[in-house]
């Protein structure tokens, strides 16, 4: 995963990468900013309790990729 950082005034400080295991859960989380509950996904080795977002209906996700296909495309015009 990679991140970015920013100070108090919007500024970028830097940037980073991050490698979590752990188990993907979906949960509803309150989002204070506007006061609506958003979804939310998190890798995490245990599941979400309470904290900063309020987490309620939390359950383990899956991501199925079966069947998932890539299609490259490549054009090349000599002239």
């Amino acid at each position: 995963m990679t991140f970015q950082v920013f100070d108090e005034q919007g500024n970028f400080v830097g940037s980073g990468e991050e490698s979590i295991q752990g188990t993907l859960y979906h949960y509803i989380g309150e989002d204070f900013s506007v006061g609506i509950p958003r979804e939310k996904l998190v890798v995490s080795k245990s599941p979400p309790e309470l904290g900063y977002d309020l987490p309620r209906d939390v359950r383990e996700a899956f991501l199925d990729l079966r069947g998932f296909a890539l299609r490259i495309g490549l054009k090349i015009r000599l002239f």
